[in-house]
């Protein structure tokens, strides 16, 4: 995990040193989110909530780096039964998006890193069930106006499985992953072309 962090540091350093336009803000909305795989069983999207700080680091006129660190509540509803009760994980995910722009349009994709804050079912700490760390993308699309106020809609994996190998008592790897959709609103402070 440290080796990841240098390497995205050394990334936006890289993107910073070259950079022709540097804005920072912040951005927050609703998530829409759930589990997929063959072991999500019963798994139905529930409603989250999303937000963080953000930059926008231009190295060349229509190509951006785009860093997050944004607090997301994740998990799942499921169909009820007498075992089950709806998950909730919060994270702390860093994406880095690369950024094509034109004439305030956006279209993004890049890697995420999530950082596991919690997981609970109803009272039941499932924490320690969970992988601490898991690697994603996100793809997105986007219109930012000259004020700096934005609007963006993204779409959010994992490549890896988030349940540790014996998670819930159950031998073998499992494949379970988040599915998230956010729609944010945004706004940034400084250079917004």
């Amino acid at each position: 995990m440290k080796t990841t962090l240098l390497s995205l540091a050394l990334v936006a350093g890289t993107a910073a040193a070259q950079a022709q336009g540097i804005s920072l803000g912040v951005k927050a909305g609703p998530s829409y989110t759930n589990l997929i795989g063959n072991d999500a069983k019963n798994s139905q999207y529930k409603w989250g909530f999303h937000g963080g700080v953000m930059a926008d680091i231009g190295f060349a006129e229509s190509l951006s780096l785009h860093p997050e660190l944004l607090y997301s509540m994740k998990g799942r509803e499921i169909e009820q039964t007498a075992n089950d009760r709806n998950l909730k994980l919060n994270y702390l995910d860093i994406p880095v998006m690369l950024r094509y722009k034109a004439d305030g349009l956006y279209f993004e994709a890049g890697p995420q890193l999530s950082v596991l804050l919690s997981g609970k079912a109803g009272d039941v700490d499932y924490t320690n069930e969970f992988k601490r760390t898991v690697f994603g993308y996100g793809v997105g699309l986007g219109y930012t106006m000259e004020s700096g106020v934005s609007l963006g809609l993204r779409y959010s994996n994992d490549f890896n499985n988030i349940i540790k190998v014996n998670g819930f008592q159950v031998p073998g790897e499992q494949n379970v992953k988040n599915n998230v959709f956010t729609l944010s609103v945004g706004y940034s402070f400084g250079d917004n072309d």
